[in-house]
């Protein structure tokens, strides 16, 4: 199964978060309960962390914007957090069937496999365990702090998590494209072989027309099924996909107002500084890794279209267009309107336009919240 590929730590730690909820099809009915309580104890903490950070924290005698924010910040925890544990359930057996339907999709000849965004997975993970690790050194912070980056840990795995099924399904694009490509770098049968006759030749000419066109269309069929599976995998992570960027939206917003205001002020320690630079820094390497596995992957499924074109103009500058060749074209249209585009139930697109709406809008609020502070 597709899990087989997966780093056996990884495993884990998706188990532990309840992002996987299913094992393996050959277990029986007993152990199919059992991969639902493995979050038990992540959430049973969770719930732990809110009671005592809200006994700490909230005290409305004293409300300023700073404490608006920071409430606004945990009630988007709280959130974010009950809908992932819903949606983690919900999707469970559905993902195992798309998963299993995807992992038996076929291609003949895969090529050897994409390599995974280690660098950016590095950096995102090492800035995170930076940052809890000064959580619980600033003396000025409670240990429940630590309230603030579950959801956005368990959300950054999730996204994790789909960039390894979308790595898989990046592989069976490219063996589909790496296979038209082919069709049209080859070379001209008459260059290869100059002094056999040219009716040997046609006939050798029109055996490889006919194999190509079936290779084609066999291949259409291929990325047409492979792009439907894709859209419905990325249909079960899209509203957490949604409750994660709102969460991000929030943390950035939320370091970045501390990090000017106590700078300001000269109020902030390194250990402040080391806590909100680390805090960027792991949600800006996710920012840019979620993007860019969905526009890899879009880009490498858009692209199929564009190797069968190039097949037609081969044909078309030879002068082989007959009625075989035009068949080329119902397949260019299919693949023309099958293309892939990955948005969150279409609120936003998820390419590289939805960084710049997020700059823009974390510049935006930045000033809004700095001029109510100080009037």
């Amino acid at each position: 199964m597709f899990l087989d590929g997966i780093p056996i730590i990884m495993k884990y730690i998706y188990k532990t978060m309840g992002i996987i909820q299913f094992g393996a099809t050959t277990q029986p009915i007993f152990f199919k309960i059992t991969p639902h309580l493995w979050s038990i104890p992540i959430n049973s903490f969770f719930v732990y962390l809110g009671i005592q950070y809200n006994a700490w924290y909230f005290d409305f005698s004293d409300f300023t914007i700073v404490r608006f924010i920071d409430s606004l910040a945990i009630f988007s925890s709280t959130i974010t957090m009950a809908l992932c544990a819903f949606i983690f359930c919900y999707r469970s057996s559905h993902l195992s069937t798309l998963l299993t339907e995807l992992d038996n999709l076929k291609i003949p000849n895969e090529g050897k496999p994409l390599p995974r965004d280690v660098t950016l997975r590095i950096g995102a993970v090492g800035s995170m365990i930076i940052n809890i690790i000064c959580h619980f050194v600033e003396d000025d912070l409670p240990i429940p702090q630590f309230f603030f980056s579950l959801p956005g840990i368990i959300t950054f795995f999730d996204h994790l998590f789909l960039g390894d099924v979308l790595n898989m399904i990046c592989n069976k694009f490219e063996t589909i494209n790496v296979q038209l490509q082919r069709q049209v770098n080859s070379v001209d049968l008459s260059k290869i072989f100059p002094l056999t006759k040219m009716s040997k030749i046609q006939l050798l000419k029109d055996e490889e027309i006919d194999f190509n066109l079936e290779r084609v269309h066999e291949l259409s069929h291929y990325h047409y099924d492979l792009v439907g599976l894709t859209k419905k995998i990325s249909y079960h992570f899209e509203i957490t996909t949604i409750a994660a960027m709102l969460t991000w939206f929030g943390y950035v917003n939320d370091s970045c107002y501390y990090i000017i205001d106590y700078g300001v002020k000269d109020e902030a320690t390194a250990e402040f500084y080391a806590t909100n630079f680390s805090f960027l820094i792991f949600y800006l390497f996710w920012l840019i890794l979620m993007l860019k596995m969905f526009t890899r992957t879009q880009n490498k499924a858009n692209r199929t279209a564009t190797y069968v074109h190039d097949i037609w103009n081969k044909y078309a500058l030879n002068g082989e267009v007959d009625q075989r060749v035009r068949h080329l074209q119902l397949a260019s249209i299919r693949l023309l309107n099958t293309r892939l585009q990955f948005t969150a139930r279409d609120f936003f697109n998820l390419d590289w336009t939805f960084c710049h709406l997020m700059i823009a809008a974390i510049g935006t609020y930045l000033v809004i919240l700095i001029q109510f502070n100080n009037p």
